[in-house]
């Protein structure tokens, strides 16, 4: 099937940028006990090829697509087996459909690695830097999908592997995780310069009667950690919304826009887990209740 050509852009009112239909196919990749659940098999992708030009005909530019670092290199990273990966970015390319990469999705990582194992974020970021030297021509990524949601299901709540229940653990997660994003990114831009971060989570807002309003406030300024972390707005003292631009939740709180988010990851280098571990976990509040 050939892909629908594509319309003519027009700027928008005022010189916006003009809206694009961006797209994603359902990828999560997660660990429960030793069973690894693979939605890309579950839901069919993985044997059809098709897929891709059904949703180039939709007229989307861009795709979120899977470069999963568990389906790649399961067992070893000196042994990945790139057949269906290469071949699903290759076909992207004639279709014009531009790749937003996603290198782990709700995982904890292959098995010889976890989201508690101090050395995640360099495993990460070497295996983002093959993704990179195949397929130079990628230019937009997301190393980790939702840090912040995967912590909570996998150390806060013990659903996910490694299946632990403690805020130490979750907020190792997602400084882990976070920090695998920064080293990600930089090993990307060694190959690609011009490669942008492109982050995403879960900002669900936590409503509460009376009674349970501080759980509610907690929960509604836990959910920016991940992002106040890339951007650098964390630290000894101050746990979140560290930075000037920030404004509190409800009251027009921005997100983290690109401008702030991209060039801090390859170039932050002050990054002290410890202290920013305590700073959040012993910040006043329990991180055991809420969504």
């Amino acid at each position: 099937m050939s892909p629908t050509p594509e319309p003519a852009l027009t700027p928008a009112a005022g010189g916006r940028p003009p809206l694009e239909l961006w797209l994603g196919i359902e990828c999560t990749f997660n660990r429960v006990g030793d069973t690894y659940l693979n939605q890309l098999e579950r839901g069919g992708h993985l044997e059809r090829p098709g897929d891709l030009d059904l949703l180039a005909g939709l007229g989307a530019r861009r795709i979120r697509y899977p470069a999963l670092w568990e389906q790649v290199a399961p067992g070893s990273p000196d042994t990945p087996d790139w057949r269906w990966t290469d071949r699903q970015l290759a076909r992207l390319r004639p279709l014009r459909l531009e790749p937003v990469v996603t290198l782990l999705h709700h995982g904890s990582g292959p098995r010889y690695t976890s989201l508690l194992d101090p050395e995640f974020p360099e495993k990460l970021a070497a295996y983002a830097g093959q993704v990179a030297r195949r397929s130079p021509w990628v230019t937009s990524y997301t190393p980790v999908d939702e840090p912040l949601t995967t912590a909570r299901f996998s150390g806060l709540y013990g659903v996910w592997y490694p299946h632990h229940a403690t805020d130490e653990s979750f907020v190792r997660m997602v400084l882990h995780q976070c920090r695998g994003t920064v080293l990600a990114m930089r090993a990307v831009r060694e190959v690609q310069p011009g490669a942008s971060l492109v982050r995403t989570d879960d900002l669900g807002r936590a409503h509460a009667t009376a009674a349970m309003q501080p759980e509610a406030d907690f929960q509604n300024e836990r959910r920016w950690l991940a992002c106040d972390l890339l951007c650098g707005r964390v630290g000894p003292g101050r746990p979140t919304r560290s930075g000037p631009t920030c404004s509190p939740p409800g009251r027009g709180r921005r997100n983290c826009g690109g401008s702030s988010i991209i060039p801090a990851c390859p170039t932050s280098s002050a990054w002290t887990t410890t202290s920013r571990a305590s700073a959040f976990w012993t910040s006043g509040r329990r991180s055991h209740a809420g969504a």
